[in-house]
């Protein structure tokens, strides 16, 4: 039984007076008085404990204004905690999503976040090193490597761009960048120019 029932029972049918009522149970006459005018507005219904919680809170900021706030906080604003100054939308993005669970149950999946070293990444696949080639102009370049067994994706992690996909073979350790080695070809320029 709560006590706002004892109390109110107390009153209304034994006819105690509030004030022996309020020392009895340790609580003020002013409580007692509010149970007892709220049992003869409300009926059973003041045996229910009610919300504390005001009806209307004038202080709080309009939703329209948090809206517009987290607009331009997440999509506008560049944050300089984040790679190239980006936006929080724009790295949420580029983050890999879960999707429906369709593969292979012994695959696994892994997600990779690394800088290109000497134009390359080297991921640990079954135990062994290999070293993918993504070209020396992209050292230092931060990315995302996803990893679906021998599939692999290579993301620029600020921008969201395919860098790279392969399918790594396990008899090679080095997988290149698939350009022919060198510069490009054509005439050379010399620095001496010729009579």
């Amino acid at each position: 039984m709560s006590k706002a029932r004892l109390i109110i029972t107390a009153v209304v049918l034994e006819g105690r007076s509030q004030r022996s009522v309020a020392r009895d149970y340790g609580v003020s006459e002013g409580w007692v008085s509010k149970l007892i005018a709220r049992y003869r507005t409300d009926g059973g219904a003041a045996f229910e404990p009610r919300s504390r919680r005001p009806h209307t809170t004038p202080s709080t900021t309009p939703a329209r204004t948090v809206a517009l706030i987290l607009e331009l906080y997440n999509h506008h604003r560049p944050h300089r905690s984040l790679p190239h100054r980006a936006t929080p939308a724009a790295i949420y993005n580029t983050r890999p999503k879960a999707g429906p669970d369709n593969h292979h149950p012994d695959a696994q999946f892994r997600v990779r976040h690394d800088r290109v070293n000497n134009g390359k990444v080297t991921l640990r696949i079954n135990g062994e090193l290999h070293h993918i080639g993504l070209g020396r102009p992209l050292d230092g370049t931060p990315i995302v490597a996803l990893v679906h067994d021998l599939d692999i994706r290579i993301i620029h992690a600020t921008t969201g761009e395919i860098i790279r996909t392969l399918t790594i073979n396990p008899n090679h350790r080095y997988h290149g960048t698939g350009r022919p080695p060198g510069g490009p070809k054509g005439p050379r320029k010399s620095k001496h120019p010729g009579p």
